[in-house]
């Protein structure tokens, strides 16, 4: 095997021609001590029993004992190694190297000093650089009819041996769950109605079948009970093979009775009866050598199931077809399984999955028969649970319709609450606001008219005051209509992405003209961390009303701030938001001011908002477009330090496809 790649070729069965001494338990340092002398040789091909082998010119019985021996050449490796060893009949020792590894049950030479055992083995083992394995088998049997290694045993890298193992026992416990849960199942259909004996028949069958599997194949059984001792398990074994044979039939009985023979029942009943205590009260190698009789009885009893089937098919009979399918493909499995287990063939172990499929048609055909007794039940329910179904389609379908009309009611009477608050606003602040200015234009052309002011330079000088208190009104108005919009939600705002790169770019040099202008300083300072190239986060604003928030913050800073001072604005981003700080070096506001900076009409003399020249809603149509963009806006001030209007924006994931580069306008 030194061409052979585990990764490559998977696992590798120890197949063909081992060396056999037979009536001989030989340790490898014996083994290595004969392997130079000249003697004749016997070779064993595996997996077969050796019953029937000629050794000296005599052909061997199953009882006795042997020493198998096997040379593996490798390439050398330091990987872990495993071998899967089936189950060997009934006890042996296992050398790797010289190393012992594994044993099962205890290796005697006659039946008193031997213990059997029945249950597959992984065996893990270092390859730790040799470029061989030299494998010594030691196997006794006194307590079967077969001996040996009827089984192949599986070379390979440790975790495909491992994943292999439970692979295999994955599908043994997915198949006894399977049996046993319909079992269980069957037998709570005949609690619910007792008068039906075909469920409990075939309960106790998938019960039966479900044990047996777990005895079999990888030995499920002993994983769950490991003190379960060899004679017990097989026992056990037998016993529900017989069994299953007999229940089988009955329920087969229980369901056509016109077509099954009772005399072939009531003969299979004694037969079962008669091979069930013969297990019971026989030895070992009595018991397992009477199973060959009992599988001819076996199949004669399948040959009368599938004529009562066939008869019952014939008849119409409910089910029969889909239990005759499943005994069918059995019939084909445990014939596979019984010429393996004669040594007729190389391959079985499957004819649990043909009982399974059997049993899957009889618990349909049971299952077929509990719905037809409550159809008429169900189709009563059925039938009311429809009517209930419209009747609560139609009561969701005008619930859901009542909702939407209180949602749109809701909605509209909120859009009414706020235009009615926003002409209730614009109405008091037009006959509050607007009367001051309009007594002082007439009293002005009142003194005009009745020539009260003479001469051209004081008339002009009164025009000029009419003008410009016009001209007030008409910012006041414009004013208040814009903020009465923006209340009312009417204005329309073209939202756009900008990245924090393209916030700075817009805003950091644009009112730089307009303060050094009024004879101020002006800096930009950012504390964003956010590449230009890599934007992963961007503002969603439109740019021409934000433009208006900050022109109006900077142009109030100026009106504050004495000659020679300072304006900042200040850029910080964290990471969900980004803040926006118009700092001056004026004045300041006071405390008790501040909570009332961003009012309609706050006419205290150190408020921002009452500016000379200003309407006094510069500031609430700040806070509206702000709040707008969903952000928040607040002041903050030490007398004579100055004041700081702050804005917090909410910041989002980037949009590729809707995102302005860098370098766009806007």
């Amino acid at each position: 095997m030194r061409e052979w790649s585990f990764g490559n070729n998977g696992i590798a069965t120890l197949n063909g021609q081992w060396e056999f001494y037979w009536d001989q338990l030989l340790n490898p340092d014996q083994i290595a001590a004969l392997q130079d002398q000249e003697r004749p040789r016997h070779w064993i091909d595996l997996p077969q029993a050796w019953n029937g082998q000629e050794v000296d010119g005599e052909r061997i019985s199953g009882m006795g004992v042997a020493t198998f021996h096997l040379e593996v050449q490798l390439n050398p490796s330091s990987r872990v190694l495993a071998v899967e060893l089936p189950m060997i009949r009934t006890a042996y020792r296992m050398w790797i190297n010289g190393q012992f590894v594994a044993y099962g049950g205890r290796v005697g030479l006659d039946r008193d000093t031997s213990t059997p055992v029945n249950y597959p083995q992984l065996v893990l083992f270092p390859q730790a650089g040799a470029d061989k394995l030299d494998i010594v088998i030691q196997v006794s049997n006194f307590d079967h009819r077969y001996g040996g290694i009827e089984s192949e045993l599986m070379l390979g890298e440790a975790r495909q041996m491992v994943a292999f193992h439970d692979r295999l026992m994955g599908l043994d416990m997915l198949l006894v769950g399977s049996l046993l849960l319909m079992g269980f199942y069957n037998l709570g259909l005949f609690l619910i109605r007792m008068k039906e004996k075909s469920p409990l028949y075939l309960g106790l069958f998938c019960l039966l079948v479900g044990i047996h599997t777990m005895l079999v194949g990888e030995g499920a059984m002993f994983k769950l009970f490991p003190r379960l001792d060899w004679v017990t398990s097989m026992r056990l074994e037998y016993v529900c093979f017989y069994l299953s044979t007999a229940v089988a039939l009955v329920f087969c009985y229980s369901l056509y009775r016109k077509e099954t023979s009772r005399a072939i029942v009531q003969f299979t009943l004694y037969s079962c009866a008669l091979f069930t205590a013969a297990t019971l009260l026989a030895p070992p190698y009595v018991f397992t050598s009477m199973v060959m009789v009992y599988q001819w009885l076996n199949a004669a009893v399948c040959v009368c199931l599938i004529i009562t089937l066939i008869r019952a098919f014939a008849a119409k009979r409910e089910g029969a077809r889909l239990i005759l399918s499943g005994v069918i493909i059995y019939m084909i499995m445990a014939a596979i399984d019984a010429a393996e287990y004669d040594q007729w063939i190389g391959f079985g172990g499957i004819s649990p999955v043909g009982l399974f499929c059997v049993i899957f048609m009889a618990s349909f055909v049971i299952s077929m028969k509990s719905v037809q007794a409550f159809a008429s039940v169900e189709t009563l329910s059925r039938e009311l649970r429809d009517l209930n179904m419209r009747l609560e389609y139609r009561i969701k379908e005008r619930t859901a319709e009542l909702e939407q009309s209180n949602l749109t009611l809701a909605r509209t009477n909120e859009d009414l609450a706020r235009l009615e608050t926003s002409r209730r606003h614009l109405l008091s602040n037009i006959s509050h606001d607007l009367g001051t200015p309009m007594t002082l234009i007439q009293g002005y052309v009142e003194a005009l008219i009745d020539r009260v002011v003479v001469g051209t330079e004081q008339q002009d000088k009164y025009l000029k005051l009419i003008l410009s208190r016009i001209l007030g009104l008409n910012r006041l108005i414009t004013d208040l209509f814009q903020l009465s919009k923006l209340e009312a939600r009417q204005i329309d705002f073209y939202m756009q992405e900008l990245t924090i790169a393209q916030v700075i770019t817009y805003f950091s040099e644009r009112y730089v003209v307009e303060v050094h202008n009024a004879g101020l300083q002006f800096e930009f300072r950012s504390t964003s961390t956010n590449a230009p190239e890599l934007p992963s986060r961007v503002l969603m604003i439109d740019v021409n009303r934000m433009d208006q928030v900050f022109t109006n913050l900077v142009h109030n800073a100026i009106k504050h701030t004495s000659t020679g001072g300072l304006i900042q604005m200040l850029l910080q981003e964290n990471e969900h938001d980004l803040m926006l700080k118009i700092q001056d070096t004026g004045s300041g506001i006071e405390q008790d001011d501040l909570p009332y900076v961003f009012d309609r009409f706050y006419k205290k003399d150190k408020s921002r908002n009452s500016a000379a020249g200003g309407s006094g809603l510069g500031l609430a149509i700040a806070k509206e477009i702000v709040e707008f963009h969903g952000g928040s806006i607040w002041a903050e001030s030490l007398p004579g330090q100055g004041a700081q209007i702050c804005l917090m924006l909410p910041l989002r994931e980037v949009d590729p496809a809707s995102a302005l580069s860098p370098d766009e306008t806007y």
